[in-house]
């Protein structure tokens, strides 16, 4: 025999969604400018890299070590600084808004 709903069990409904909370949205968008500035300069710092390699007139086949050394530090903080900076950004408007968020 099946048992029945009344059979001890309680079923609580939940509540009904509003959408998404203030929280999400917020961190969306936080997100999507963090990957946006590391493209941003990424896209910047490989520009500067492509066009003195090209000033200099370096050849492909054998590139200077220092170019080389150079060009990867810039690239690496082209991408880390803007990724911090957001970072940053997103958790002082978290410990701002925490409890409206709640």
């Amino acid at each position: 025999m099946p048992p029945s709903p009344s059979d001890g069990v309680i079923v609580h409904d939940l509540p009904p969604r509003r959408g998404r909370s203030p929280y999400a949205a917020a961190r969306r968008r936080y997100r999507l400018a963090q990957w946006l500035s590391v493209a941003l300069g990424l896209a910047a710092a490989g520009y500067v890299v492509w066009v003195s390699a090209a000033h200099a007139g370096l050849s492909a086949a054998v590139p200077d070590p220092r170019f080389v050394l150079q060009a990867i530090v810039l690239l690496i903080l082209a991408g880390g600084l803007p990724w911090l900076l957001a970072e940053l950004l997103w958790r002082r408007a978290r410990r701002r808004n925490f409890w409206e968020w709640q």
